[in-house]
């Protein structure tokens, strides 16, 4: 095999499949998966810069992974993953299709949000970390945001079809139903 992956189960992996699906369909989709499978150089194991280590090594010539990880490397305070970080190509797939597939992360606010200025500093105050690029915004949207609303609803404070505002107070978010 000449690829390295994380896990399908990793959260990038699903996404990553999920947009194939979407875009090409289900049919498109497991033969993608199918013919990873079958070029895998080695079982999953690790993270992105694990796969960037695994490739430099020898282990295989391609990686799957997300880029943003390259430029930590680069940046890294080890120098071993520095010369890791500077070694590595980038491959934009399907740029004749349907692109190469980006996850995003991010945190949307209303017009009409009550408190805008404060919970925008509750929001980069909590989030912000310029070491870790977007990773620290996904934690703090599921900590803060998935995992209270998760809690609203089983509490029964949120029923279908209600329509909720989170809102900031300066020192915590608010969920208004």
């Amino acid at each position: 095999g000449k690829v390295l992956m994380r896990s399908a189960t990793a959260p990038y992996s699903k996404t990553l499949l999920a947009s194939i699906i979407a875009n090409d369909g289900k049919d498109e989709g497991k033969k993608w998966a199918k013919g990873v499978l079958d070029n895998l150089a080695i079982a999953p194991k690790g993270g992105d810069r694990d796969q960037a280590r695994q490739m430099i090594a020898g282990v295989a010539p391609f990686a799957v992974m997300n880029t943003y990880y390259i430029g930590l490397l680069k940046t890294s305070k080890n120098p071993k993953d520095r010369e890791v970080g500077n070694s590595i190509g980038i491959i934009f797939p399907n740029q004749d299709g349907r692109g190469a597939h980006i996850n995003v992360s991010g945190i949307a606010m209303t017009a009409s949000s009550k408190n805008q200025d404060a919970a925008k500093k509750f929001i980069a105050d909590e989030s912000y970390d310029a070491a870790y690029g977007a990773r620290p915004v996904k934690r703090f949207l599921q900590r803060n945001m998935e995992t209270e609303l998760a809690g609203e609803i089983i509490r029964g404070n949120v029923k279908d079809g209600d329509k909720v505002i989170i809102d900031s107070d300066g020192n915590k978010l608010i969920f208004n139903v």
